[in-house]
């Protein structure tokens, strides 16, 4: 078979010797006969050698595998020697630099000569197809190996491992809420799923106690004189509030199930004296987010069917904001239905209020 790209490397490196053979005669001829006898056309044709060396100096390095440093000399002795009057007057010293330097460029071009022929007269006997074949198989053997070897796979494994162990493995395999229910892993569990999971991965993952909700342990409201601690609703006087939250009839029953559904599980509540005026507040940690945010909407669509000026009522007097399954309830003329609820758990002044404005 036939190498278009290796039968141009031969021809050009054959030349490239040729032209370093010429090249060195130009200079010992300089050297012998002085700089009075160079005439301007030899200096002229030394130019265009020179020129055609480095033409072909580049196609000569991009196929030498070896040896690099020594095939660049041939580029820096043409570059020095700039005229061949001036090479004349070089020194014996010089004159002996320049033999074993330019001998050694060309000892380099014969052995690449030689190496690209020989290859040449190997292929003239290899079967194209069976070739070709070889080279893409090499091809392939090479990708694979890199990409065995390389950043892809190991950032690849690692992202499906996070991916498994985040998605895969709870969804199918084994549910890490399981870790909850150790005393000894739940302390981690905790951590983990207040600091990474539901800030980053999931917000609406549920929280399985109040106690694991995010608050503030110093926000104590009764040191203000102008609040005053009352009794606390319980969750059978929170049932027969719920028209206060937008709740129409139609919805009514539904709501009622949810909590009963809920079981009185982890319900925590707050009755204050603001200012002489009464303060509600309820917390209330529905079994499942979905839950949660059923609930809501019980309110928002309930209150949407009243007339506008009840509707403005009730905004301006229940404040409700949640957090997952975890949900929060204000009801007051005193602006403390919201400031307390969202110092003492940590909701921030940005929180919407769920029934709107």
């Amino acid at each position: 078979m036939e190498d278009p790209t290796l039968n141009r490397n031969l021809d050009e490196t054959k030349e490239l010797q040729t032209r370093w053979s010429q090249f060195h005669d130009f200079v010992v001829m300089a050297m012998q006969q002085g700089p009075k006898k160079i005439t301007p056309q030899a200096e002229m044709k030394f130019l265009e050698l020179k020129s055609r060396i480095a033409m072909l100096h580049d196609s000569f390095m991009s196929s030498l595998k070896h040896e690099q440093k020594v095939g660049q000399n041939i580029i820096a002795i043409v570059s020095d020697i700039i005229l061949l009057k001036r090479t004349a007057n070089a020194s014996e010293a010089e004159r002996q630099k320049f033999e074993f330097d330019w001998n050694e460029c060309y000892m380099l071009l014969t052995e690449q000569a030689s190496a690209l022929d020989e290859e040449k007269k190997r292929l003239a006997g290899v079967n194209e197809r069976a070739f070709k074949s070889a080279q893409r198989f090499g091809l392939i053997k090479a990708r694979v190996y890199n990409f065995l070897h390389g950043a892809g796979l190991k950032y690849g494994t690692i992202l499906t491992l996070i991916l498994m162990a985040v998605w895969i493995v709870p969804d199918y395999l084994w549910t890490y809420d399981n870790l909850y229910d150790n005393q000894i892993t739940r302390p981690l569990y905790v951590k983990f799923v207040r600091f990474i999971y539901r800030p980053f991965l999931d917000h609406d993952k549920k929280y399985f106690n109040l106690n694991d909700v995010e608050r503030d342990p110093d926000n104590k409201p009764t040191e203000n004189k102008a609040i005053r601690e009352t009794e606390k609703p319980s969750l059978t006087y929170f049932h027969s509030i719920l028209p206060a939250l937008g709740i129409d009839q139609n919805g009514l029953a539904e709501a009622q199930k949810l909590l009963d559904d809920n079981g009185g599980v982890s319900y925590e509540s707050e009755g204050y004296d603001a200012d002489n005026v009464p303060v509600k507040l309820f917390y209330l940690m529905f079994k499942e987010t979905e839950t949660a945010k059923r609930f809501i909407e019980l309110c928002r669509t309930g209150l949407n069917s009243y007339p506008p000026d009840q509707q403005k009522k009730i905004r301006a007097m229940t404040f409700i904001a949640h957090r997952a399954n975890f949900v929060v309830i204000g009801i007051s003329d005193h602006g403390m239905r919201e400031s307390q609820p969202r110092e003492k758990w940590l909701f921030g002044k940005i929180t919407p209020n769920e029934l709107g404005q």
